[in-house]
Formats: structure tokens, C-alpha cells, sequence
């Protein structure tokens, strides 16, 4: 018999079920309303062309958790744990709607219990149980034992494996309660049927095994709705948001940078949290603090202080901490403690000019951020806005604007690379097939040279009949 339909203190079981249900979801409504307030902050961005084909993507990515699993080593199991982790719970999601919705809330009890879908999928669950608990306990051991220098020791990651194991153990528990107060024999669920054995002879009365079912039934219930209500509070937010930020991801070229539009913009780049668009926002949210893209930042691996994860973390603190006043219209309300530069005080100029602009952190991201995006923005405002830029880069500008180049003391032309490759000069003779954009540094920049120099060859090798700029390259 369901709980639920039980009475408690002359009080309807039902009526204790869905109040309880009505709080934790106006919590959960209530900051699932803030965070879309917060997102709205950021400035408009077309993500909705080519809807299959990001529906596509996402369901490749995240179904079959290729998002993880992409990154799984021999050293490093991390993703096949994320994997089991997400399949186990996304099957106890789907339990919680039949089993504790349906069969609870609604009153359905009595059309599922001991019918032959209810043993088939308490017996899936009970598997998925079984890994879901061994996943959590290798992700603790690794987390607070081995400690990857790639994650941060945090109480919340430990908050949450902690309810995740709460809810497996209570998941048998209710099983094995359930099926030895009410006298339900047989082998499946194997734990579940198992632990019901156990109790059976264990010479518990009928009435105490009928009053512990019902108590870890309620636990169980309490601890989902906590969970419902912890989410969108916790950096466990990814769980919720991933897969829109995977759907909204950018379906540009790699490496493809927005245009600015010199005549409508009013602010270049972005200074201010509100600067960035709603995708940028979106990404904040979404950051699983995996530590992959800190861990192969090669700015990272070279010792300098850029890490695309705390540029990540500290632009989503900033967010939460600058965000709700900003939604009042009250900027300068802002406390001085908290009315900090993102420039400067959240992100610093060194982290800003660290960035190769490589990609690896867009390209590793289980969730698709876009780290290098919002960089490019805060470097932008700095070169554009506020003429900041380091003195290598201010030299290199400075040589472009003079020379046409970025290379200072250089004797050479443009030129001087193709001897005896019988190249083409669009200037002298059009008639081509191919361009070859060489490019500063590989037409300048003498150790650069035998780049050039080999493609050429390679292509006149394969007979491509191409020609250069030369000079006109500026």
C-alpha cells in the first residue's frame, strides 16, 4: 500500500504529499525565475538558426554522454563515472514520476503495484542502483583522497554525492521494507527481494516493518524535493542547463570571431557583466567546474595565472553578486565592497592577455562554454575602449600601422621566400587558380620561411596553379 494514501495525525497523506510538493517547487520556480531575470541582463544573441541540426548535436552529445565519455583516458576515468552517474539517475528521474508522481500523488497504487512493469523496472533500477553507488564512491575516494589537481575540494560537490547515495540506499531500503511488512516474495528485484529476505526472518514485527517502510518512503520524498530545491542554488546547476547550452552552442567555424558593427554598438567588448549576451550568461551557469579546461589551458601548463575555469567561476559569482541589484535599477545602490571593475578586480588584465586564443577550453568543455568568447570581449573593450594593451602588443600594433607587418628590424619582403620556386605575382600575372594567403610571419619571419617554402612546393608538386600577393598582402 502507498504511503500516500495513508492518514497521518488525521491528516490525509495526499494533502501532505502535494503541500510538501507546492513548497519545494515555488522554491525552485522562485530561482529558476531569478536566474532567467539574471540571464535577460545579457545582450541579444541569434542562437535559434538550424534548429534539426542542434537538436541533432545535443542529443548525440548528451544521450549517449559523448560529452564525457570524449574525454575518458586510461589515467583519467572521470567521464565514465559523469556517464553512469547520468544514466543511473536519469532512470530514477523517470521512476520518481511513475513510482512517487503517479503511483503516489495521483493515486495509481493500486495499477501499479505487482504488476509486471513495476518488477522489470524496480529490477533496472536496482542494476542502476548498484552503479550509481559504485560511480559516487570512486568519485568521493577521487575527489577528497587522490585530489586531481584539476578540482576544487568543495563542500557542495560532497553535499550532493551525498544525497545522490541517500537516495540509492533509500531506494532499497523502501524495496526491502516494502516487500517484507506487506509479505512480497520472490527473486526480483535481486537487492531490494534480497534485503526483504533478510528482514523477513530477521523477526521484526509486521507493524515496525510497516511504520520504517513508510518513514524511509517519506525520507526518500523529502530528500528529492530538497534536491529539487538545492539545484538551482548550487553550482550542481549544470545538471538543469546543459543540455540548452549544448543545443545553443555556436554552429560557427571554429575559431570564428563576431564581427563588430562600428556603426550601431554602442559599448566595444564588454566592461561590464551586463555587456556580455545571454549566451555568455548562459555558459556562467552552466560551468560543471570539471577543471578539464584548466587542466589543458596551456597558459595554465606554462605557469602563467589564467585559468579559463576561475574566469568562468569568479564572471558567475560576479553575476550572482552584482545581478539582482542591476534587475532593480538600483546600479548605484551596488555596495562598495561589491561594486568591483570586472576588469581589474573580477578578471585581471594578465589573465585577459594570457589567452592564446588556442581553444582548447572551448574544444575539451564537456558542456559547451565558450571561454574564449568572453575574453576576446573584455580584450576588445580594453584595446577599443580603454587603449589598454600590453607593451608587446602595443609594438606589434605599432609596427603594422608603420611597416605593414608586425615584425620590428626585419630586412626581408614579402617576397624574398619564393626564390627559385617560380611562384606567381598576382600583380604581374593574374592568371591563376589558387591564392596563397602566406602571411606575415611566415613570408617575414625567417625560421617561418621553410613553412611557406614547403607549401609552395607541395602544391606546385601536385601541379595547383596558384600565385601570391606579395607586396598587396598589407
Amino acid at each position: 500500500m502507498s504511503p500516500v494514501s495513508a492518514t497521518y495525525w488525521h491528516i490525509s497523506g495526499y494533502i501532505i504529499f502535494w503541500v510538501l510538493f507546492a513548497i519545494a517547487f515555488g522554491l525552485f520556480a522562485q530561482r529558476g525565475y531569478l536566474l532567467f531575470r539574471l540571464l535577460r541582463l545579457g545582450q541579444q544573441e541569434k542562437r535559434s538558426e538550424n534548429i534539426r541540426q542542434r537538436i541533432k548535436a545535443m542529443l548525440i552529445e548528451i544521450l549517449p554522454q559523448w560529452c564525457n565519455l570524449k574525454s575518458v583516458t586510461r589515467k583519467d576515468l572521470a567521464g565514465l563515472g559523469h556517464a553512469l552517474m547520468f544514466w543511473g539517475f536519469s532512470l530514477f528521474f523517470i521512476g520518481y514520476v511513475i513510482f512517487i508522481g503517479l503511483s503516489g500523488g495521483f493515486g495509481l497504487a493500486p495499477v501499479l503495484e505487482g504488476s509486471t512493469f513495476e518488477l522489470v523496472y524496480s529490477s533496472i533500477l536496482d542494476i542502476a542502483g548498484v552503479l550509481v553507488i559504485i560511480a559516487i564512491v570512486w568519485a568521493a575516494i577521487r575527489r577528497y583522497l587522490l585530489k586531481p589537481t584539476r578540482l576544487k575540494v568543495s563542500a557542495e560537490a560532497g553535499i550532493i554525492l551525498l544525497l545522490v547515495f541517500s537516495l540509492m540506499i533509500l531506494h532499497f531500503c523502501i524495496e526491502g521494507f516494502g516487500y517484507a511488512a506487506y509479505d512480497i516474495h520472490g527473486a526480483w528485484p535481486p537487492v531490494g527481494s534480497a534485503l526483504a529476505s533478510y528482514l523477513a526472518g530477521s523477526g521484526i514485527s509486521e507493524s515496525t516493518l510497516v511504520i520504517t517502510y513508510r518513514l524511509v518512503w517519506w525520507l526518500h520524498y523529502a530528500i528529492i524535493l530538497g534536491f529539487m530545491i538545492y539545484i538551482p542554488r548550487s553550482k550542481h546547476l549544470h545538471i538543469l542547463l546543459s543540455p540548452f547550452n549544448v543545443f545553443f552552442k555556436s554552429l560557427e567555424p571554429k575559431g570564428a570571431l563576431k564581427p563588430i558593427d562600428l556603426e550601431k554598438v554602442e559599448v566595444f567588448g564588454a566592461a561590464k557583466i551586463q555587456d556580455f549576451t545571454w549566451k555568455d550568461l548562459l555558459d556562467l551557469y552552466t560551468c560543471a567546474e570539471c577543471g578539464r579546461c584548466h587542466d589543458n589551458c596551456p597558459a595554465q601548463i606554462g605557469g602563467q595565472s589564467l585559468s579559463p575555469r576561475d574566469v568562468i567561476l569568479h564572471l558567475k559569482e560576479h553575476l550572482l553578486e552584482v545581478g539582482p541589484t542591476l534587475l532593480s535599477g538600483k546600479a548605484e545602490k551596488i555596495p562598495a565592497d561589491s561594486n568591483k571593475a570586472m576588469i581589474g578586480d573580477i578578471i585581471s588584465q594578465e589573465e585577459i592577455w594570457e589567452c592564446t586564443t588556442c581553444r582548447t577550453c572551448q574544444e575539451i568543455c564537456p558542456v559547451g562554454i565558450e571561454q574564449m568568447t568572453k575574453i576576446i570581449d573584455m580584450r576588445r573593450n580594453l584595446t577599443l575602449e580603454q587603449a589598454l594593451v600590453p607593451e608587446t602588443a602595443e609594438g606589434a600594433l605599432k609596427s603594422i600601422e608603420t611597416r605593414g607587418h608586425p615584425w620590428r628590424g626585419t630586412t626581408l619582403s614579402r617576397t624574398d621566400w619564393v626564390e627559385g620556386l617560380d611562384i606567381k605575382i598576382l600583380a604581374e600575372d593574374s592568371d591563376i587558380d589558387v591564392l596563397f594567403w602566406v602571411g606575415c610571419t611566415s613570408a617575414l619571419e625567417e625560421r617561418s620561411m621553410k613553412i611557406a617554402q614547403a607549401v609552395a612546393k607541395i602544391l606546385k608538386q601536385a601541379e595547383v596553379n596558384l600565385g601570391i600577393l606579395g607586396a598587396e598582402e598589407s
